[in-house]
């Protein structure tokens, strides 16, 4: 009996020893690029995580991600959400938490990263594009209301919805290749460019844009017009 137990107990170890293994696990990070993301820009996430066991490398069988912006809203993900790698496209500027949880064989582990969104004048520019309706406030007149719309392009659109007050108080309604608009610069009070007021073929008016600010998921835009020292022409616009 004691011969017997001791077999067993030898046995035990010997077992114990060959099937200990050599496990070596990487701690998964996320890489993002490009590292100054702008608003509308498409991002790339990546995970890299594996583990190797006696020498043996073993990659993520899945992946489970989120990313959410700083209001806590999960922000769509363009490309399978189960793959290693995604795209997304942040709608606004701000935080974003990125978290990916990689799953290896019946185990997993997770990794979070952070970036900051933010506006350049290009981005605005894009978050501009679309059409557009609301009012106009001149120092000289009623309010009254107009329809825009801004082209991926560079050129605009604007039409008097209910006045005979051309919809930008200068030039013409009349649709022209000719008028175009143009972010450059930010400050505190938003984004500035310029903006060309047409009056009929060959003879335009360039015009400067400023305050220009976006909320509400890019759905309410605000800006101001301006002459020189005359103004404002105060816009305030929702996205149709």
């Amino acid at each position: 009996m004691k011969i017997k137990s001791s077999v067993i107990l030898l046995l035990g170890i010997i077992l114990f020893v060959s099937c200990k293994k050599d496990v070596d696990l990487i701690i998964p990070t996320i890489l993002t690029t490009p590292l100054q993301a702008g608003t509308l820009d498409t991002v790339k996430s990546s995970l890299v995580a594996s583990a190797t066991v006696d020498g043996d490398s073993f990659r993520p069988d899945s992946c489970h991600w989120q990313v959410l912006d700083n209001s806590n809203n999960q922000v769509a993900i363009i490309s399978s959400p189960s793959d290693t790698v995604i795209y997304w496209v942040p709608q606004h500027d701000g935080d974003y938490r990125i978290i990916a949880k990689a799953f290896m064989g019946k185990n997993s582990v997770t990794a979070n990263a952070q970036i900051h969104v933010q506006n350049t004048p290009a981005t605005i520019q894009r978050q501009m594009v679309g059409k557009w309706h609301g009012s106009v406030t001149t120092p000289w007149q009623p309010v009254y209301e107009v329809d825009m719309e801004f082209f991926s392009n560079g050129q605009y659109s604007a039409h008097s919805t209910n006045s005979s007050t051309p919809a930008l108080y200068y030039g013409v309604d009349t649709d022209s290749p000719d008028k175009t608009f143009q972010i450059l610069s930010l400050d505190a009070a938003g984004a500035n460019g310029n903006i060309v007021i047409y009056f009929w073929p060959g003879d335009t008016k360039q015009n400067q844009l400023k305050a220009i600010n976006l909320s509400n998921n890019n759905n309410n835009l605000n800006f101001e017009i301006w002459d020189g020292s005359h103004g404002p022409r105060k816009y305030v616009l929702d996205r149709k």
